[in-house]
């Protein structure tokens, strides 16, 4: 089974929004698209995608689904996942259904960069900067509800790297 945990791309600052209806600058644009095509040439597509709902994260999991080829049903929103904490985080992982062998949540800090470090769980924290994408796997084929029992951290990729090697 893995979890992939991707915090939305870059937002735009200001212009007096209220946070949850901040957009996506350019660059968490092209974010999206490069940690998108990533996970997708790679093979690694999730069943399910689950978003906050707030805009910039909205707008980075609709352009990921699309880069990875996902139809819209497989895409979800959970109020919840707007500024959860990693308690939560985990709760709505062992909540899904363990028909999906992969799922993806889109969401925001601190509670991502916190549950990852937590699902890493090697002393470190793992720093998620915007449209960062972390992939944890368990060999247990059980359900999620068992998550995170022998849980490992598989990769992690940024897509300042990504981009920095022309990955397109």
């Amino acid at each position: 089974m893995k979890l992939l945990l991707m915090r939305h791309g870059k937002s735009e600052t200001g212009a007096g929004l209220p946070d949850f209806d901040r957009p996506l600058a350019e660059a968490g644009v092209e974010s999206a698209e490069v940690v998108g095509k990533f996970l997708e040439r790679n093979g690694i597509i999730p069943d399910i995608l689950i978003s906050s709902p707030a805009l910039r994260a909205a707008s980075t999991a609709k352009i990921a689904r699309k880069e990875l080829g996902l139809p819209k049903e497989k895409m979800i929103f959970d109020t919840e996942l707007y500024n959860a904490n990693p308690e939560t985080i985990l709760r709505i992982i062992k909540n899904t259904d363990s028909i999906f062998s992969t799922i993806m949540l889109v969401g925001h800090n601190p509670g991502f960069e916190e549950c990852a470090s937590t699902l890493a769980s090697s002393n470190r924290c793992l720093s998620m900067p915007t449209g960062s994408v972390a992939c944890f796997e368990t060999e247990e084929k059980s359900d999620w509800n068992s998550f995170p029992k022998k849980c490992r951290l598989k990769f992690f990729v940024e897509p300042s790297l990504l981009k920095k090697y022309n990955y397109k």
